[in-house]
This record gives structure tokens, C-alpha cells and sequence, in this order.
């Protein structure tokens, strides 16, 4: 299990520990572009064109995953090398889920009324499920501005 924590009452960036590891996630302002700092290792987040529903994770200028919206859907797709992985609602609520490598994980609020959050199941790698965290902050603070 990996417990998400905000960093303030008003923050949407987080801290992740779990399985020996730990995160932060940071959303810049607009919320479309930001960072995921894993174990002191930086990756930078990068929404190429504001309109598009595209984004990159980078490390050193190396594109190392990317990840797709579909529509007006909750659901990504997301390309990490060779490995293909989705991200998407489970419910109407603000669980989502992250299947891909035979694995399954959920990403889920504690309860309604915090941002605080749980991933649990059987979790892929540590900045796959990072990165697919940020991007389900993205779409829990779309939904409350």
C-alpha cells in the first residue's frame, strides 16, 4: 500500500511513501505541467500544447512515458517504453484504476470528504503508479475549480 498525503490543506501536490519508497508530486499553477521528484530522482512533467490532451514525463530531456486523455473521458492511456498501461475511473466517484503488465492498482480516497488517498493492489513500478498519481490530481482539481 502507498499512502498519499497533501502537503497542505490547500495543496494539491503530495507526498508518497510506500514499499520502501517514497514521492512528490508537484502541479504548477495552471495545472498543467509540473514535476515528480521519486527517491531524489527529478522527472519533469510537460503538457506540450495547452489545448492538447497529451502529456510527458521526462528526465534529463529523455521522454520516458507519455500519456493520453481521451475526450472528455477519465481515462488515459499511458506508454512507458515498450509497456502499455491505462488509467481510468472506476466509478462515478474519484477512484481510478491502473491495469497494465498483467498487474492491477487502485487509486483511491480515503474517504469524501479529504483529498488524502490509498494505492493499493498489485502495484506496477513505483514511478509508473507516480505518475499516473499526478495525473489523477489533475483530474481531482479540475473537478473542484
Amino acid at each position: 500500500m502507498i499512502e498519499c498525503l497533501p502537503e497542505g490543506i490547500c495543496s494539491w501536490n503530495y507526498r508518497l511513501n510506500g514499499q520502501g519508497e517514497s514521492a512528490r508530486t508537484v502541479i504548477d499553477w495552471p495545472g498543467q505541467s509540473g514535476a515528480l521528484v521519486i527517491n531524489n530522482e527529478h522527472f519533469l512533467i510537460k503538457k506540450p500544447r495547452f489545448f492538447s490532451s497529451y502529456w510527458e514525463l521526462r528526465n534529463h530531456q529523455e521522454v520516458i512515458a507519455t500519456a493520453k486523455k481521451r475526450g472528455l473521458s477519465r481515462f488515459f492511456r499511458i506508454e512507458w517504453g515498450e509497456s502499455l498501461y491505462f488509467l481510468g475511473a472506476e466509478t462515478l466517484g474519484r477512484s481510478m484504476y491502473l491495469r497494465g503488465g498483467g498487474k492491477c492498482a487502485v487509486i483511491r480516497p480515503q474517504h469524501p470528504f479529504t483529498r488524502r488517498a490509498t494505492i493499493t493492489g498489485d502495484l506496477p513500478d513505483f514511478q509508473i503508479v507516480g505518475f499516473a498519481f499526478w495525473l489523477t490530481t489533475i483530474l481531482w482539481k479540475r473537478r473542484n475549480n
